[in-house]
């Protein structure tokens, strides 16, 4: 820390994407990393809220897509940052519900906490895809404040983000994310209390079943439950319909997908065609090893055996499209909304039945 006037004053790092750094919009996701000194953009309200108790001394930003093709390169060069600056804490975003954005974000706060040994602070939407990082990585100096879903909640979340952030890096104790107002990562902390465990399970169960509210100590994240379409009654008259989250795109990637966090899907034809030939199509996929893929598309679009089935009628008659999307990442609200618009495209087109590949 240095003293300006009779206050120590922290040194604050502050990661931002290429939008809210004033770099530009879409035409500037693949801008590189640049650095500039002082607050920018969200950076002086934030600032704002410390009242000369820290200031930020350098702004980090680059593209979203940039940071999704070089995430570690950029994370390093963001905790070097943070070393250079003789920084105590680094802050970045808040992303809100921006899935690339969020993804940078949680990825540079995770390294910068670990690498650079300093405390790390950001926000985001709870469905973020960023939050899944955080609790992945479990940094014990790094927190996530929930905000709002859109920039509408920017006011508020650089509030919460300042308070947490300067108690944070003063070293004093941080406690359970319910009283403190960030949110879970999945760490178990044993406390010492005046009942046994066996007798606060009774207690739970008595108040289930009275109908009072209970309150679980191990919280478990649950995904609704989607019941399963009923079986088709005559397959072999029907219209299918070939979904795929494997990535495979047609070469060059025409629709510039990316390989994390995509919210949007396609669909390509495949009419008139047997087979996908090796070297015609791609993948573009950040969750697992595309070399297969890539060498046999019909590991993610079996073409060849859904036609060898259509012409011995194991059904009727394939679409003449399939649809993609690359599914690592994806946000369980964007996946939702993507079923949905694919679904009333379907029933448009009469499909009775849908092969959703695994990948």
């Amino acid at each position: 820390m240095e003293r300006s006037g009779f206050m120590e004053q922290l040194k604050v790092v502050h990661f931002l994407n290429h939008f809210f750094a004033g770099v530009g919009g879409e035409d500037k996701t693949d801008a590189p990393v640049g650095v500039r000194p002082g607050a920018v953009g969200p950076g002086a309200p934030l600032e704002a809220h410390w009242e000369r108790k820290a200031r930020i001394v350098a702004t980090v930003s680059c593209g979203d897509n940039h940071f999704q093709q070089h995430a570690e390169e950029v994370a390093a060069r963001v905790a070097e940052v943070v070393r250079e600056e003789g920084a105590g804490l680094l802050v970045a975003g808040p992303a809100f519900d921006a899935g690339r954005y969020g993804f940078a974000c949680a990825t540079v706060c995770a390294r910068a906490a670990d690498a650079a040994g300093v405390a790390a602070v950001t926000g985001m939407f709870p469905e973020n895809p960023g939050v899944e990082v955080y609790r992945a990585r479990k940094p014990e100096r790094m927190y996530v404040v929930p905000t709002a879903k859109t920039v509408r909640g920017m006011a508020e979340a650089l509030l919460h983000m300042a308070r947490l952030a300067l108690r944070a890096a003063s070293g004093e104790p941080i406690g359970f994310p319910e009283e403190e107002g960030y949110l879970p990562r999945g760490v178990r902390v044993s406390v010492r209390t005046e009942k046994t465990g066996a007798r606060r399970a009774v207690e739970m169960v008595v108040a289930k079943v009275k109908g009072l509210e209970v309150r679980t100590e191990v919280p478990l994240g649950a995904y609704p439950v989607v019941p399963p379409a009923p079986p088709l009654k005559h397959l072999a008259g029907s219209r299918i319909a070939l979904v795929t989250s494997s990535g495979v795109v047609p070469k060059g990637n025409p629709d510039r997908f990316k390989t994390h966090v995509n919210d949007r899907w396609a669909k390509y034809p495949i009419d008139r065609m047997e087979r996908l030939e090796t070297g015609v199509w791609e993948t573009v996929h950040g969750g697992y090893n595309t070399e297969f893929m890539t060498g046999n598309p019909h590991f993610g679009v079996p073409l060849d055996a859904l036609r060898a089935l259509e012409r011995e009628g194991v059904f009727g008659s394939l679409l003449p499209y399939y649809y993609v999307v690359p599914g690592n990442q994806v946000q369980v609200s964007d996946a939702h909304r993507m079923a949905a618009e694919m679904a009333k495209e379907m029933r448009e087109d009469r499909v009775e039945g849908v092969l959703q590949v695994a990948t």
